[in-house]
């Protein structure tokens, strides 16, 4: 058995003074030892800067005992305590649209009614041939089923039940599919006369989606597909009077209601309203996907704010998690004088390496000291996280990034893990796309030294290691800077960048939420200088929720350059106030990335990196502190990140897209690969003529422009040029041009927009 070490902590973002608490699970190794660091440099290749990694506390933990921590994936519902009141004594019925995705996957419970003892008093299930199901427990002990025996059909609503006639002291099973033009005629399943009934006590639990809890150690039957308007009732309802009761739930006075849900209620949340009277709520844990089409939906309304009845549903996954919920192993109380910067855990045992970043912010209150912040992508990570996608498809894969996969040892660890897998490029096993990612998990790709597939030939830095580069690059040049994450910029807006004149982001912001854009704008509006360092950024739109630390929310819709798309009718947020609203691109919103930094995603490919070739913007006298001690005319043809500093997802600018007019471009990319391809949004017919060897659209744009307000925009458009800072011990032409650009933001004089001076 290979040992390792994986862990995570409660937090991405603390500030000094502050604690940060850390879960592990381990394997192979009896305990380990930790300290913290510095992360300056996460570099390991040896072509790079060398990883730069100073320890700031040694000793936190010694022999720590290691152990084994176990992840329950699988979302459900649950409402506990629900009073049967003698309502069950007669007659019953219990009831619910569902939407199966997976029927042919096994036995999945819809609905469990559990005693006190866990066990399965009453379930409505779909059997082992994937046919609709009930099972129940009488008096005696004695265990009963019933089945339709007809498979249910992946992707179709049915309304099932079961239902108790104490007259004729029979029970009726039934699978209705909704009615259209492919319709299954009904499947109904009666018992023999005599049956035995189930011995409700006065007092159960409901399960929604599973069979038992996690941890209980009994065997969990996970459901994947949606569910609406489920039920209980004390009475004996069938046909158009139980549809109709489901239809409208809130009319269930006279039906001796047990338990009636009513899932349009609540939507942000991860609570579940029963509406029947009692005044009772239940939860729904690890992030089933709420704001989904039901029963009702007719393809009228798209947002299930303003017909929320039509969104009864929340679909359910069997490989959901949000927390793994492990329990603590140790804590850190950050020093009150820690300077911000990233940090991490390092957790130590013979063999074995693991580190957990972190960031710190500066004390609460405390004067800045420091005018330069970097905004570390942490939203971006999460939507990364644990990637695994290139070994799901190898045989488009490898065309597609124009090389071999070559796995690095986490990625061949994840493998054997699937527990840790799922980011926002996933689909779920019934071929959804993941919705929701959670830090509250080990994230492996967020380290220092990972190495990743996407990362282009060369070091293969994505996303965190890729960071660090400009970290190590501030380092060096002695410029101090603050760090603060997107999930402090979502929570706190633009109070955040309270004390900061310049704002540096990550290699690829991607993924950006309603209040992290609108920060970004006030903070430019105020006089802010933002350097926009990376490629494919301010794209996709993302939410945070308060009630969901740690966690984001992405609805794809059906546009931009894409892992997945939405279904119909699902690709409004559920997080977040109204404001979060309509997901998919910022483009598709009326905000693309170019009326922000100038440029916007044009482009990706995973070989090689480009150079840039400067344009007469360059010689602009507006960008003549940029170019001071720079001659050359090729620019970037170097780099650890695909050889050129142009490279793997790049930008471009567009004024139909928002690119002020007065923008300078300073240089362009040029020798694109045939692998770099244009974005799906900028085809909107097909055609031969979107690869980067004939497309002049394929193309990273260097450019620069001053705001109304005294600020300015540097836009690199790439994700390598970061890769490019450290060739040549740091003496090169793209270290000289933004060492260049970052004094000069520095300085506190205002910029003048050019269309704005006086004549």
């Amino acid at each position: 058995m290979t040992a390792w070490i994986a862990g995570y902590g409660d937090k991405i973002s603390v500030r000094a003074g502050e604690t940060v608490a850390f879960m592990v699970s381990s394997e192979g190794t009896a305990s380990y030892d930790v300290d913290i660091v510095r992360i300056i440099s996460g570099e390991d290749d040896p072509n790079g800067p060398g990883c730069n990694m100073p320890v700031v506390s040694v000793e936190v933990a010694r022999q720590l005992p290691a152990r084994r921590q176990a992840v329950f994936r699988g979302s459900y519902g649950e409402l506990k305590g629900v009073q049967t009141n003698d309502k069950l004594a007669a007659d019953f019925t219990i009831a619910a649209f569902i939407f199966p995705t997976t029927p042919d996957k096994g036995r999945q419970f819809i609905i469990a009614a559990l005693a006190d003892d866990s066990r399965i008093v009453l379930g409505l299930n779909i059997d082992d041939k994937g046919a609709l199901a009930a099972e129940w427990q009488d008096a005696a002990g004695e265990k009963h089923s019933l089945s339709t025996g007809v498979p249910l059909k992946a992707r179709t609503w049915y309304l099932v039940s079961l239902a108790f006639d104490s007259e004729a002291n029979r029970f009726t099973l039934t699978q209705a599919a909704k009615e259209g033009l492919h319709a299954q005629p009904p499947a109904v399943a009666q018992s023999r006369e005599n049956a035995s009934t189930p011995a409700f006590p006065s007092q159960m639990d409901l399960l929604l989606a599973t069979s038992a809890l996690p941890g209980s150690g009994a065997e969990r039957h996970s459901y994947n597909g949606k569910i609406d308007s489920p039920i209980i009732v004390g009475r004996h309802i069938a046909g158009a009077a139980l549809q109709s009761l489901l239809e409208e739930p809130h009319s269930a006075s006279e039906a001796r209601a047990v338990a009636i849900l009513d899932f349009s209620l609540d939507i942000p949340s991860s609570q579940i309203s029963e509406v029947s009277g009692t005044g009772r709520s239940g939860r729904l844990s690890n992030l089933p996907t709420r704001g989904v089409t039901g029963w009702l939906w007719s393809g009228e309304e798209f947002n299930w704010r303003a017909r929320p009845e039509h969104y009864r549903a929340v679909h359910f996954h069997d490989d959901d998690l949000y927390d793994a919920g492990w329990e603590v192993d140790f804590s850190y109380p950050v020093p009150n004088h820690l300077p911000s910067g990233v940090y991490a855990a390092r957790l130590t045992a013979p063999g074995v390496e693991e580190f957990i970043p972190f960031v710190v912010r500066p004390e609460r209150g405390a004067a800045k000291k420091n005018t330069v912040a970097f905004l570390v992508p942490d939203a971006s990570y999460m939507a990364y996280a644990n990637y695994l996608e290139q070994t799901k498809a190898p045989e488009w894969f490898e065309p597609y990034l124009g090389r071999l996969i070559e796995l690095s040892t986490p990625e061949i660890f994840l493998l054997e893990h699937p527990e840790f897998d799922a980011c926002l490029y996933s689909l779920h096993s019934d071929g959804s796309g993941v919705h929701y990612s959670s830090r509250l998990r080990p994230i492996l790709s967020m380290r220092p030294k990972f190495r990743s597939s996407l990362g282009g030939d060369g070091c293969g830095a994505w996303q965190f290691k890729a960071d660090s580069h400009i970290w190590s690059w501030l380092d060096r040049i002695g410029i101090p800077f603050d760090v603060l994450c997107d999930e402090d910029l979502d929570r706190e807006g633009l109070e955040a960048l309270d004390g900061y004149d310049v704002l540096i982001t990550g290699t690829h912001p991607e993924y950006v939420s309603a209040r992290m854009r609108s920060a970004h704008e006030a903070f430019l509006e105020r006089g802010g200088r933002l350097m926009y360092m990376g490629g494919n950024g301010f794209y996709w739109k993302v939410a945070y929720d308060a009630a969901h630390p740690g966690v984001v929310e992405l609805r794809r819709g059906d546009s931009g350059s894409r892992a997945w798309a939405s279904s119909p009718g699902e690709a409004y947020m559920a997080f977040g106030a109204a404001s979060s609203g309509l997901g998919g691109t910022w483009r598709t919103s009326g905000r693309a990335p170019q009326s922000l930094t100038g440029v916007g995603f044009t482009a990706q490919g995973f070989d090689y990196s480009a150079p840039y070739e400067r344009k007469p913007g360059s010689y602009d006298v507006r960008a003549q502190f940029m170019f001071e001690g720079v001659t050359d005319e090729l620019l970037g043809d170097f780099g650890l990140v695909g050889g050129g500093a142009a490279g793997l997802e790049i930008d471009r600018v567009d004024a139909v897209l928002g690119t002020p007019e007065h923008t300078l471009v300073l240089a362009s990319s040029s020798r694109q690969s045939p692998h770099y391809l244009l974005v799906a949004e900028e085809i909107l017919e097909m055609h031969p003529f979107i690869s980067g060897d004939v497309s002049d659209q394929v193309r990273a744009d260097l450019t620069f422009y001053e705001t109304g307000w005294g600020g300015a925009v540097f836009s690199t458009g790439s994700i390598a040029w970061s890769g490019a800072l450290s060739h040549n011990n740091y003496a090169n032409n793209i270290a000289r041009i933004t060492e260049n650009t970052l004094r000069r933001f520095m300085v506190p004089e205002s910029f003048a927009r050019p269309d704005l001076k006086s004549s």
